[in-house]
């Protein structure tokens, strides 16, 4: 006797089978993240979008441009959980700067995404300049982890001494 059961259906390969977090996404209307990739695309992004006058989008992206540069520069990724100021005080802290620099950048951050107001060019152009300074501040921390990551572990390996192969007569 045979199944009565039917083989199951082929997907075409248009169809694409969407997970579970794509749903609850979708349900609550959550944009997907840009994905910047790096401190320079995230900046870049930020440039452009403050030339198109929009400062909004300019000041998320210079956001992102700080947890991209904490990212991949200061080994801190940002945690799903932590807010815009979290972060940035363990940044500071990280970099041993101090956390009221990180202000204009944040909150320019929470206007733009959780207020009805806009952010004006002069406050934008401060946030720019106080990332840039928060760079510079931080790059010679990086440059010191860097350097004492081999005295950890001893410095320099010592040259092995070589057997000389003996000479015949």
């Amino acid at each position: 006797m045979r199944s009565s059961r039917r083989p199951p259906r082929r997907r075409r390969k248009e169809e694409k089978k969407e997970s579970f977090i794509d749903k609850l996404k979708g349900i609550f209307g959550m944009k997907p993240k840009v994905d910047t990739g790096s401190y320079k695309k995230a900046r870049k992004a930020a440039e452009n979008e403050a030339n198109n006058g929009n400062y909004n989008a300019a000041s998320v992206h210079l956001f992102q441009a700080l947890v991209e540069y904490g990212s991949t520069k200061m080994d801190l990724p940002r945690k799903p959980s932590q807010t815009a100021r979290e972060y940035s005080k363990a940044f500071a802290e990280k970099a041993k700067i101090d956390p009221d620099l990180f202000e204009p950048i944040i909150l320019q951050f929470e206007i733009a995404r959780y207020s009805p107001f806009t952010v004006a060019q002069e406050d934008f152009e401060e946030a720019i300049a106080v990332l840039d300074s928060i760079v510079k501040k931080s790059a010679p921390t990086i440059e010191a982890k860097t350097k004492g990551k081999g005295e950890k572990r001893g410095g320099k390996r010592p040259a092995r001494a070589r057997a000389r192969p003996r000479r015949q007569a």
